[in-house]
C-alpha cells in the first residue's frame, strides 16, 4: 500500500562528472511526469519516462536533473580564426601607415576573444550510466517514503473504521428494541390527546406495525457491515485498491445516509452522524492512495 507523497533524491559520479536526481510525488489522478533536466541529458528522456511509468502507476510527479563537470574537466581553447584574422589585419595596418613594433604574446593573450574557456565532452555510454543510476536512486528512495506513508495511511483508516464498526454496534443495540419505543410512543401521544381509550387496540397494533416498517434498518446495517468488513479485507490485501475502496465508502455514506432518513431516535441519529463523519474523513484520505 503506498501514499502519493513522497521525494527521493540520488547522485552518482564517475571521473569528474556527476548527475543528481530530485524526484517528488503528490496526488494526481493519473501518473504524470513533469521532466526538468539540461539540454545535455535530453535525450535520456524517453528511457526515464518509461522506467518511472513502469514503477509507479499515479501521482504528478517532479523530476530534476543535474549536471555537475568537474574543474579538471574544463580546458582552455584558442580561438585560432580570430588570432589569425587580428595579426593579418594589424600587420596590414603597419604596412599601410608605416607604423614600426611587433605584436608579442603578452598583448595577443590580453585580448578577451583570444581564448575560451569549453567543458570536455563526456562520452553518452558513461552519461547514460551515470543518469539511470541516479534515477533509480531516486525511484527507490520516493517509493520507500511512499510506502512509509502508506502504511501510516492503513492505519489510520483501520483507526477510523473500528471507530465506524463501534458506531454501528450501537445503532443496532439501539435498533432491537425500536418497534417497543415506537408502540410507547404512539400510546403516549394518544393518551396525551385524550384518545388513548378510544383507539381499537387491533388498529394501534397495526399502526405500530407500518411505523415499523417505515423506520426498520435491518438491511441497512447487514450492508453497511458487509461493506465495513470488505474494506477491511481490501486493505488487508496486496496492493489496496484505491477506486475499490473509494466505491465501498461511497455505498457505506448511501447505507448510513438511508439510515438516517427512516429514524428520527436521537441517539441513532448522532451515530449517523458521527458515521458521516468518519466516512467522509476516510474519503478524504484514501485519495492519497496509489
Amino acid at each position: 500500500m503506498h501514499s502519493m507523497t513522497g521525494m527521493g533524491a540520488a547522485e552518482a559520479r564517475a571521473q569528474g562528472v556527476t548527475i543528481r536526481a530530485e524526484m517528488r510525488s503528490v496526488n494526481h489522478r493519473f501518473l504524470d511526469l513533469a521532466l526538468r533536466a539540461p539540454s545535455s541529458l535530453a535525450t535520456f528522456e524517453p528511457w526515464i519516462r518509461d522506467r518511472v511509468s513502469t514503477i509507479l502507476q499515479r501521482g504528478r510527479i517532479t523530476l530534476n536533473l543535474e549536471m555537475e563537470l568537474s574543474s579538471g574537466r574544463s580546458e582552455v581553447v584558442v580561438n585560432e580564426e580570430f588570432v589569425t584574422a587580428y595579426l593579418k589585419a594589424a600587420r596590414k595596418l603597419a604596412r599601410h601607415h608605416g607604423l614600426k613594433g611587433e605584436i608579442d604574446i603578452s598583448h595577443i593573450a590580453s585580448l578577451p576573444e583570444t581564448f575560451s574557456l569549453t567543458e570536455k565532452s563526456v562520452p553518452a555510454k558513461r552519461l547514460k550510466t551515470l543518469v539511470e543510476e541516479a534515477v533509480n536512486g531516486a525511484l527507490v528512495k520516493l517509493q520507500a517514503m511512499r510506502a512509509k506513508e502508506g502504511r501510516a495511511l492503513s492505519r489510520q483508516l483501520k483507526a477510523r473504521l473500528k471507530q465506524l464498526r463501534l458506531h454501528l454496534k450501537k445503532v443496532q443495540e439501539r435498533a432491537e428494541d425500536l418497534p417497543t419505543r415506537l408502540q410507547t410512543r404512539l400510546q403516549e401521544r394518544l393518551a396525551a390527546i385524550g384518545a388513548r381509550e378510544a383507539v381499537d387496540p387491533q388498529r394501534l397494533a397495526q399502526e405500530v406495525v407500518l411505523l415499523v416498517e417505515k423506520s426498520t434498518i435491518t438491511e441497512e446495517m447487514e450492508r453497511l457491515a458487509s461493506h465495513i468488513d470488505q474494506f477491511e479485507e481490501t486493505l488487508a490485501g496486496e496492493g489496496a485498491e484505491s477506486k475499490r475502496l473509494g466505491f465501498l465508502l461511497q455505498e457505506m455514506h448511501r447505507e448510513v445516509n438511508t439510515m438516517g432518513s427512516k429514524v428520527t431516535d436521537l441517539s441513532i441519529t448522532d451515530r449517523v452522524v458521527r458515521m458521516k463523519g468518519e466516512i467522509e474523513n476516510m474519503r478524504e484520505q484514501i485519495q492519497n492512495l496509489e
